[in-house]
Formats: structure tokens, C-alpha cells, sequence
């Protein structure tokens, strides 16, 4: 019985492998492409200084309303020597992640900044992202997992003593009641 078990596990791999150049360009997008998006995207936004030009932009709407097929692909980009710019743009190209997956990636981000790949200014951007106008992790401030990042964050020694008070700010709930205060919210 274990040699029919193992045998048909070995023939599904098998045809998993062949069958992988048969799987729909979106569930693999390698990071050459993704790269190229990126340079395409920045090519056609020439300014950040307004941000939400990015939606008038097709290739960053594909990824935007899509992040989940990105999100890999956007933490090696991370890594690499590129332009701060590409890095913002690759940072709010990942805003409309589901709740649960943007918190995991702003703590992939977090590794990223512990590791020295990228400085405190993305880190903040990322953190306090102007694109997210939701404002979704200041309004998740009570959920666990915001509250732990937070918190490993507050107690990083690296980070600046403003950017540690805009996180206890977050974490303590008074940026969510100063954002419904002057409504923005």
C-alpha cells in the first residue's frame, strides 16, 4: 500500500512539473517582469509628488486591483538597488491587499528594514502609506496581529523617536480618533 501511495505521489508531481508552463501567467509573475512594470509605471508618473496619479496608470491598476498575484514579487523587489520612487510605487501597488495579508506584509516589510534592505524612510511610507486612504492599519489598531507589529516596532532601537510616536499614536488609538476629529474619516 505505502509503494501505490508513494507512486501515485510521485506521478501528481510529476504532472505538476509538466504541466507548470500550462498554468495561467498570473500565478507566477517572476520578478524580471514585475521590475519592468515598475519602470513602465515611474516612465509614465513622472512626479510622485501626487500619488494618486498612479490610478491613471494601466499597469499599476493591474497590479493594484490584483496584489495578491505581486505580493512575492514585490518583497525582492524591495531588495533591490533601485530608485526610492520605484520602491513607493511598488509599496502602494500592494494597499488593497485583504486585511490579513497587508498586515503580514507590512511585517515582511518590517524584516526588510531589521535586515538593512530598506531604510526608515520606506519603512515609514510603508507603515503610513498616503496611498492607503482607507487608513486600514490605524483602524485595525485593536487587531492582534497590528498590535504585535506595533509593538516590535516601538521596541526596535533603530527607528526614530517620531516615527516610534506616530506608532504609539497608531497602537494607542489616538490617531484613529484624531483622523475622525478632523474628518478623514
Amino acid at each position: 500500500m505505502k509503494i501505490v501511495i508513494l507512486t501515485l505521489m510521485i506521478f501528481v508531481i510529476a504532472m505538476s512539473a509538466n504541466n507548470a508552463s500550462e498554468l495561467p501567467k498570473h500565478l507566477y509573475v517572476d520578478s524580471l517582469n514585475f521590475e519592468k512594470r515598475i519602470n513602465t509605471i515611474h516612465s509614465k508618473v513622472i512626479d510622485l509628488t501626487d500619488i494618486f496619479a498612479l490610478h491613471h496608470i494601466k499597469e499599476f491598476n493591474e497590479v493594484y486591483f490584483e496584489p495578491l498575484k505581486f505580493e512575492d514579487s514585490v518583497i525582492r523587489y524591495l531588495q533591490k538597488p533601485v530608485s526610492l520612487e520605484n520602491k513607493i510605487i511598488a509599496i502602494c501597488s500592494m494597499t488593497k491587499l485583504p486585511v490579513n495579508k497587508y498586515i503580514d506584509i507590512l511585517n515582511s516589510y518590517f524584516l526588510l528594514y531589521t535586515k538593512n534592505k530598506i531604510n526608515e524612510e520606506l519603512l515609514n511610507r510603508s507603515i503610513f502609506n498616503e496611498f492607503d486612504t482607507d487608513n486600514r492599519l490605524t483602524k485595525q489598531y485593536k487587531n492582534p496581529q497590528v498590535r504585535e507589529l506595533l509593538f516590535k516596532m516601538i521596541n526596535c532601537n533603530t527607528l526614530s523617536k517620531p516615527f516610534k510616536a506616530d506608532l504609539k499614536e497608531t497602537l494607542n488609538g489616538k490617531r484613529l480618533n484624531n483622523l475622525k476629529r478632523t474628518g478623514h474619516l
